[in-house]
């Protein structure tokens, strides 16, 4: 597969209510997308803690929980529709409303490259999440240590540079 740049992309669609975040790492196959979004708050951090507790270390800063953050999406989304794929798998689509029901399935004859899609189809009252300029604003309050680009509809939001990467005399 050719070398496809690491970033992060958001694309807003107003008219649609959408927002849909786009990376392009390492994906997930469709078990691990069984795993992990198939299952409300699963997390690696419940079991690297538990790690940690077999090796009498403790370790209480372990923030959130991958489920509980992702099914957050739920406050302002009708829907969510994952679309993932890994180096090593076939493309799948991952279907929910939130009720804790999902659809999946197996996605061919799309070009679909490395990496992971998340489309949230908005709530009539949450409109606001999907126009640009608010997006931005969080963004740029938020993302500003995040090291790789973020991109809002095509345009780079976050061009300061992560300050543990930066040189110790700035």
């Amino acid at each position: 597969m050719k070398d496809i740049p690491l970033e992060i992309s958001i694309l807003t669609n107003e008219r649609e209510r959408t927002i849909t975040i786009l990376d392009f790492g390492i994906g997930m196959t469709k078990d691990e997308v069984i795993d992990n979004l198939g299952t409300i708050a699963k997390s690696g951090s419940q079991q690297f803690v538990q790690a940690l507790n077999d090796n009498s270390t403790t370790c209480d800063s372990i923030i959130g929980q991958f489920g509980v953050g992702f099914y957050s999406s739920f406050i302002v989304a009708d829907s969510v529709e994952v679309l993932t794929k890994s180096d090593s798998g076939k493309a799948v689509r991952w279907v929910s409303d939130g009720s804790g029901d999902y659809e999946i399935s197996e996605v061919e004859g799309e070009d679909i490259p490395r990496g992971t899609r998340v489309t949230l189809f908005l709530k009539p009252d949450c409109k606001i999440f999907s126009k640009p300029s608010e997006v931005e604003k969080v963004l740029k309050k938020h993302s500003l240590f995040i090291s790789y680009p973020i991109k809002l509809n095509g345009e780079v939001i976050n061009s300061l540079q992560a300050l543990w990467y930066r040189d110790k005399r700035e």
